[in-house]
Parts: structure tokens; sequence; C-alpha cells
């Protein structure tokens, strides 16, 4: 039998399921696609929900442009609102989450900007990674709220752009600047389950350079489309390597 606590909490998330749903739909209708990186404003957007949220305390914390541009990124911030319970002598828990997504490509049914609700699941890109999250963490704070009495500590969330190059400019920032210290953080996951360990990640850019040449002599000229599927083919053989190698970090599976 739920605890009267936990009751609350459920019936609250209840009443409040269209909020939710609507919160989701508003991030999915900004376009925040990594690459190109121009992430600023679904950054904004959230900062001035979370305000309307009740949120007093949400920081819009941009990112030096300078850092943002080795990242390959054009603008970034990161979005952070602690909320304290009790005397806060407690740990902090992060809920954290990122908003940037990959391009949404080619043989889309639906807008993947409209977030259109069809048969009871809503389309677009991070409808499920990981802007869900980011509407899910913010009303399960404010689900906290209810029995916010009987709790100690700080639950933060942190909310950056970052993830489809790498985190350094999310949440390895918003750590290193002291804008968040977790003593245990809950990240964005499909598993379903606590697990120890996740496939890192390395971008590349790799440019051949050619020489033009007329077609009707081809020979004075360097062909940078026949250099770069050479460089293609060595990637491809050394990908066949990493299936060898085996982390000794338990749960952890090579990249392939």
């Amino acid at each position: 039998m739920l605890s009267h606590e936990k009751q609350n909490i459920i019936d609250w998330i209840e009443m409040e399921k269209k909020e939710i749903i609507e919160f989701l739909r508003e991030l999915v209708a900004i376009p925040s696609d990594n690459p190109p990186g121009d992430c600023y404003a679904i950054a904004q957007h959230i900062y001035k929900r979370l305000q309307q949220f009740s949120f007093y305390d949400a920081e819009l914390l941009e990112v030096e442009a300078e850092k943002v541009r080795e990242r390959g990124m054009i603008r970034v911030a990161n979005v952070v609102a602690k909320t304290t319970f009790g005397s806060g002598d407690g740990p902090e828990i992060v809920l954290n989450a990122h908003g940037d997504v990959v391009a949404p490509g080619l043989g889309w049914t639906y807008d993947p900007y409209g977030g259109e609700i069809v048969d009871g699941k809503i389309y677009g890109r991070g409808a499920a990674v990981s802007k869900s999250d980011i509407a899910a963490y913010t009303f399960a704070v404010m689900a906290l709220r209810q029995v916010g009495e009987k709790l100690s500590g700080t639950v933060s969330l942190a909310f950056n752009f970052d993830e489809e190059t790498g985190g350094e400019i999310g949440p390895k920032w918003m750590i290193e600047n002291g804008y968040i210290q977790p003593s245990m953080a809950i990240s964005a996951g499909f598993t379903h389950s606590i697990v120890n360990s996740h496939n890192g990640c390395l971008h590349l850019e790799i440019r051949t350079k050619g020489k033009s040449a007329h077609a009707a002599a081809p020979y004075t000229g360097y062909d940078a489309v026949e250099a770069m599927t050479g460089v293609l083919q060595a990637l491809y053989a050394y990908r066949e390597t990493l299936q060898q190698k085996r982390s000794g970090f338990r749960g952890l599976i090579p990249l392939l």
C-alpha cells in the first residue's frame, strides 16, 4: 500500500499531466539541432518556463563564446535550478537532461518540430531523448514540493545542450564552475534501470583537398573524393579491431 506522501505525489502528477505534455510539445517545437549547434533559444525558453513554474532561483548560464566555438557550436547556455528541502543538510541530487538533438534527416511521417500527438504518442525530435526528460524532471521536482516538509536536501535541475558534441561545455562545465556539486545524479537513458557505465563519443572532422582539372585531362588534378574513400576504408578497418576490445569495467561494452 502506498504511503500518504507517495499518493499525494501521484495524485498531483495525474492532475498536472496535461501541463507536462504541453511543456514537452513546446520544447519539441523549438529547433535545437546539433550540429549546427545554435541552442540558445531553447535554453532561454526553458529558463523562462522554470521561473513561471516558481523556480525563482533558476539560472541561464551562457557558455563562453570561445569554448562554444572550440566544440564546433554556435551559441550555448546551460540552465540550472536548485530546490532545497528542509534544512538542506541532505545530499544534492542532480537531474540532468539535454535539449540538443541530431538533425531530423529524411523519412519523417510527421513534422519533426510539430510535437503532434497521434494515437497517444508524441512525434518530433527530442520527444523521447531528451526533451521528454527535461519535462519529466521539472515536474518531478514540482511534485516533490507537495511533500517537501518530509524531505531534507537539494534537487538540482541541470539542463545542457551539447550532448551531441560530448558534454564538455554542459555537465563538465557546470561542475567545474561550481553550479552543481552532485552527491548523485540521474541522467537520461533507455535502460529503465540504474547502470554504471556509458559509451563515450569522439567527434572528428576530416578534410581532403583536391585540385580542379578539366574532364578531358583529369591527370592534371587531384580527386579529393577518391582520397577520402581511402580514409573511410581505413576507418572501417579500424572499426573491426574495436570488436576485439573489452573494458575492465563491469557493464561496459565496446562501441561497434
